[in-house]
């Protein structure tokens, strides 16, 4: 940025009281642990990793950028879902439904872990070849923390979030830490197939 950064300009921006609940979402291509510790530091909401997944970018955004006109609890379950997406979704073994920050918006529940179950069923072919492409395999782990946290999945996002900080340090742990996290993918993925697949 031109004049200042977009750690200086967030610390302006928080001094001002009509902002200090503005949402302020960081984009970076800056992924190491302390960058998203620095991040949040300055008082920004949330950390969009480049290159972008698209899946995670509209998750982030959807979950801190609302309308103005909020829409009753009535409405909202007639609109964007129904009981029977509800049930279906808590149905699937190792998701914990509450902890989402999508179990308001059941559609767009059960369409992302559509999505993510097409998606993630190559995640240590995408892996390895990160590896092998100057040590961005930290990107894959990374993405796959933050989406797992939003669908609830809360073992594999631990997991994943061991296996980045094993990528971070470089650890010669990397390899056991990725199989537990294919143990835990593989089992969220059957389940999805059966629960919604089927």
């Amino acid at each position: 940025m031109p004049v200042m950064d977009g750690y200086e300009a967030t610390k302006k921006i928080r001094e001002q009281e009509q902002f200090k609940d503005l949402p302020i979402l960081a984009m970076t291509a800056n992924v190491m642990k302390q960058d998203i510790e620095k991040v949040l530091a300055v008082g920004m909401n949330a950390h969009i990793a480049k290159p972008l997944d698209f899946d995670l970018m509209f998750i982030t955004m959807a979950k801190w950028v609302h309308p103005k006109t909020q829409v009753n609890s009535t409405e909202k379950s007639v609109s964007d879902g129904n009981d029977n997406e509800v049930t279906q979704i808590s149905k699937i073994a190792c998701i914990n439904y509450e902890s989402s920050t999508l179990k308001n918006r059941p559609k767009l529940f059960k369409k992302t872990l559509i999505r993510f179950y097409d998606k993630e069923q190559n995640f240590e072919q995408r892996f390895k070849a990160a590896q092998q492409q100057g040590n961005q395999e930290m990107l894959e782990a990374h993405s796959l923390k933050g989406l797992a946290g939003t669908l609830g999945m809360i073992k594999l996002q631990e997991l994943a979030f061991e296996l980045e900080t094993a990528c971070n340090e470089s650890s010669e742990d990397i390899q056991n830490k990725l199989k537990l996290v294919l143990g835990e993918l593989s089992q969220v993925l059957d389940s999805i197939a059966q629960e919604l697949l089927e």
